[in-house]
């Protein structure tokens, strides 16, 4: 399922400690880094959101590095499911508009979800 979300096939879902769900395309050490590292940009978007929002007009929660053109080397998406927050690390150009990535957020909603009664 994660191989169609990138040009590549590189990509990676984390959690919010920064432990990974499921990689297709990284080899372990990379994956445990990329995650170890979606959890650090999460902890400085929360602790700089007040610049970012309030002072910049920023309002995304998404981060990338990329190379010196400004084209995304590596793009870390954070997905927002009830009180749970996952980080797809994308690796090239991401493909969003695949079914997979629906199927994606449809699973993690099953999962994750809270149940409102």
């Amino acid at each position: 399922m994660l191989s169609k979300l990138s040009e590549n096939g590189k990509v990676l879902l984390a959690e919010k400690q920064g432990f990974y769900l499921a990689t297709h395309g990284f080899p372990h050490e990379v994956a445990e880094e990329l995650s170890a590292l979606s959890a650090e940009i999460a902890t400085i978007h929360e602790r700089r959101s007040g610049l970012l929002i309030n002072n910049m007009g920023l309002v995304s929660h998404a981060w990338a590095i990329v190379d010196a053109f400004g084209n995304s080397e590596v793009g870390f998406w954070p997905l927002f499911i009830s009180n749970n927050r996952f980080v797809v690390a994308i690796y090239g150009i991401p493909h969003f508009n695949q079914p997979e990535f629906v199927s994606l957020v449809w699973a993690l909603s099953i999962r994750y979800a809270t149940q409102e009664r």
